[in-house]
């Protein structure tokens, strides 16, 4: 993926690698970690709630957000996913 002309690339900003452009951005937040994540595990809890940090600090922006992980990810227990994936 290239950047467009008017997009810059941050390390470490927001989240590990954030892709910001005039009206949105993307972060990402990249974790190498073996075992299952779900949406119940602490490092997706804290991914929430770094995005939705981020959301309320740029009201006026898009902001998207990737979760990259090596991790399996696990069904949700709710039964609201009804047997799906949250991640």
């Amino acid at each position: 993926m290239l950047l467009e002309g008017d997009e810059v690339l941050y390390l470490e900003g927001a989240e590990d690698i954030d892709r910001v452009g005039p009206a949105a951005s993307t972060a990402t937040q990249v974790k190498r970690t073996a075992g299952t994540v779900s949406l119940n595990t602490a490092v997706a809890r804290e991914a929430i709630k770094n995005f939705w940090m981020t959301v309320q600090a740029a009201p006026d922006r898009v902001v998207k957000f990737v979760f990259l992980t090596t991790s399996t990810v696990a069904m949700e227990q709710n039964a609201a996913f009804v047997g799906l994936k949250g991640i």
